[in-house]
């Protein structure tokens, strides 16, 4: 097998923002350590010491056979044009700082990067075969990546985003052989919605979003409605309001949370990502790869614990509003929503009115009392 045929579905350059200076291999598990030869299961080792050469890749993964192309022109090309600004901007996540704003090209192509990537892997591919039709060839189904890259992402950008961050040297997050991974309290790893290659509905109240930057940082996206109503039961599956797979929407650039989680916590989540995984792991660390040793006695839905956030909620309310060059109002509520009828933009522009009054109203004063 050359070089060209080994089509990295975890790519390179995201393995090794895991890997600690100095180092270049990780302990690789493979959850299920055997393969079918004759149909009959041939045993293989769990362990493997390899780099990210070796690490999520499989052969011939995005080849398709189109005359006068190279075979693996659509992984070039395709995906290594989200690579490339992917590495970028998440890059750029991960080091901003607590609500620090980040650039609106940055913005745009984690997002991108983010839905990309839950499709190109082996796990995301099934299921789209699955949605598109499992008759598909290689060379449809690839193109049907192209056509919904963007599936989830407006609602992903309207959700609640965090970076959960440790700074301990015992424990760090792990990489799976699907790092977009979708949780869902009321959907138990055991369940139909997470029997492999189903996720929970990303539209779901209930369902988070969990993609570690790297083996620090953890960026987690709660819808809102469940961020503001964490006790809520028999909701979790029922879609978030103006639940959408399509669409445009404004995002404010400097929205996302820092909070830091402990050794505990982290092990929570490494479990998650564990369970959520379709077969390969890989850390640092060997004993990284074996959170169930802290989390045994830890039920599903409490295993999510650390992704609910805890501060700063009142980031998700009230929306957006931008005065439009014409003199009117542009309002987006945090749904997504806009005015639908002339009497409901009236109404915003009322609210707008007051809001500009209040403001000038406490400027003055400060103005008259500055020390009041």
């Amino acid at each position: 097998m050359t070089e060209s045929t080994k089509h990295h579905y975890v790519p390179r350059w995201y393995q090794r923002r895991f890997l600690p200076e100095g180092e270049t291999r990780f302990y690789y598990l493979n959850r299920r350590p055997y393969q079918t030869v004759n149909g009959r299961h041939v045993p293989m080792r769990d362990i493997e010491r390899w780099g990210p050469a070796k690490c999520f890749q499989e052969a011939n993964l995005y080849s398709v056979n189109v005359p006068g192309f190279p075979k693996d022109q659509f992984e070039k090309e395709f995906f290594g044009a989200y690579d490339h600004n992917g590495a970028i901007a998440v890059d750029e996540v991960a080091n901003a700082g607590h609500r620090v704003a980040i650039s609106h090209e940055g913005y745009q192509h984690f997002f991108a990067y983010l839905s990309v990537q839950a499709l190109r892997t082996p796990k995301g591919m099934a299921w789209l075969m699955g949605h598109l039709g499992a008759q598909l060839g290689k060379r449809e189904l690839l193109e049907g990546i192209s056509r919904l890259r963007y599936i989830r992402t407006v609602m992903w950008v309207e959700s609640f985003q965090e970076v959960l961050y440790t700074e301990s040297d015992d424990i760090g997050f792990l990489i799976s052989d699907h790092p977009v991974t979708s949780y869902n309290k009321a959907c138990y790893a055991e369940s139909a919605e997470c029997r492999l290659p189903n996720d929970p509905d990303a539209a779901w109240k209930g369902t988070q979003t969990i993609f570690p930057l790297d083996a620090k940082r953890c960026f987690v996206l709660t819808h809102t409605e469940y961020a503001h109503n964490q006790d809520m039961r028999t909701q979790l599956r029922r879609p978030r309001t103006n639940a959408r797979l399509f669409g445009n929407t404004i995002a404010k650039t400097h929205q996302i949370v820092h909070r830091q989680v402990s050794d505990a916590e982290v092990s929570r989540i490494n479990q998650i990502l564990k369970l959520r995984a379709r077969r390969y792991l890989a850390a640092p660390f060997e004993h990284w790869l074996y959170p169930e040793g802290a989390c045994n006695r830890i039920q599903w839905p409490d295993l999510g614990v650390p992704l609910v956030p805890k501060t700063e909620l009142w980031r998700n309310t009230g929306g957006v509003y931008m005065g439009l060059k014409s003199g009117g109002v542009f309002m987006q509520d945090p749904f997504g929503r806009s005015p639908d009828t002339p009497e409901e933009q009236r109404q915003v522009e009322k609210e707008v009115e007051a809001m500009h009054a209040q403001l000038q109203k406490a400027l003055a004063n400060h103005k008259n009392n500055p020390n009041g």
